[in-house]
């Protein structure tokens, strides 16, 4: 648990995500824990003001804010996700960088991308 930061985990603590479910705010505290203070897709420590929530299965989908269906991404990453045309998503595939992202990196931001039906990534 060499990057659950104290101060970063009180800063989680003391700013919840106003409009979500007490379960979804309490469940974003256990999974800084969980996922070593790191992005789930890129495993680089999150520092405030880059650590969002993403639902595995959407809302819309039937997701719910129980620990299994949230990760912790950075907030480069979770824009990439939800990117629907080239221009964006390009956009934000160089503000993170390339070199995190390994096959397994890739692997299981495809499978988030397909996930809210949007077209999975190739790396050149």
């Amino acid at each position: 648990m060499k990057n659950v930061l104290p101060y970063i985990l009180n800063y989680l603590v003391e700013n919840p995500i106003k409009g979500e479910t007490i379960e979804y705010n309490d469940n974003r505290i256990s999974r800084y824990s969980g996922q070593n203070g790191c992005c789930y897709i890129i495993s680089r420590p999150l520092l405030i003001g880059n650590i969002e929530c993403h639902h595995k299965n959407p809302y819309c989908k039937g997701g719910e804010d129980n620990y299994r269906n949230l990760i912790l991404i950075s907030k480069n990453i979770h824009k990439l996700i939800h990117a629907k045309n080239q221009e964006t998503i390009q956009k934000y595939l160089n503000k993170v960088n390339k070199m995190y992202f390994d096959d397994e990196a890739l692997s299981k931001l495809n499978k988030f991308l397909s996930k809210v039906g949007n077209e999975c990534i190739k790396m050149v």
